[in-house]
């Protein structure tokens, strides 16, 4: 239906985006407690985030690719597992490609660390940072300074606190 429904205006859609925020990820959809995003090239001010002057859909599919493949590997490389991964899954149905991911119960309150924003803000949590750090390390990533915070991993990576001792990681990887 979503990608049936992609060349619709947004009033004709059954399935309407919901205005959720982020760049990057695309078209955001949220079904029946599914999340799913549409790799789009996203204009920001004057030029899209992928292809300068013209947007490059391909490429934000690719990114899409990229952000599964860092999930997979953070998920690997936290053998002791103190982080919690959502499920997800890329689709690629029709020569266009979704992801799909499990909803959670996230708030802007419930980030610990990284940013939800483009890197406006980066929130750092002292034990959340220590998690990343072992992760970063068996991947061979170095810690490194972002807007004067330094995180383990990329910026954007979103770390949630969804109970006491329940965090879960997402974001861009």
């Amino acid at each position: 239906m979503l990608i049936a429904e992609q060349h619709c205006n947004t009033n004709e859609k059954k399935i309407r985006p919901s205005d959720i925020g982020g760049v990057a990820g695309g078209t955001k959809f949220s079904v029946h407690g599914l999340f799913f995003k549409y790799p789009v090239d996203s204009k920001i001010g004057t030029s899209y985030l992928y292809g300068g002057k013209n947007p490059d859909d391909l490429s934000a599919g690719k990114a899409t690719n990229h952000d599964f493949l860092g999930l997979t590997h953070c998920m690997l490389s936290d053998d002791l597992g103190d982080t919690n991964y959502p499920l997800l899954a890329l689709i690629d149905y029709q020569g266009f490609r979704l992801t799909v991911m499990t909803e959670l119960p996230l708030t802007k309150e419930s980030l610990l660390y990284g940013s939800n924003n483009a890197g406006v803000t980066i929130k750092t949590n002292e034990a959340v940072h220590e998690i990343m750090k072992k992760i970063s390390k068996k991947l061979n990533l170095r810690p490194h300074m972002v807007k004067g915070v330094e995180m383990a991993l990329c910026g954007d990576v979103e770390i949630h606190q969804i109970s006491n001792d329940c965090y879960f990681a997402l974001g861009n990887f």
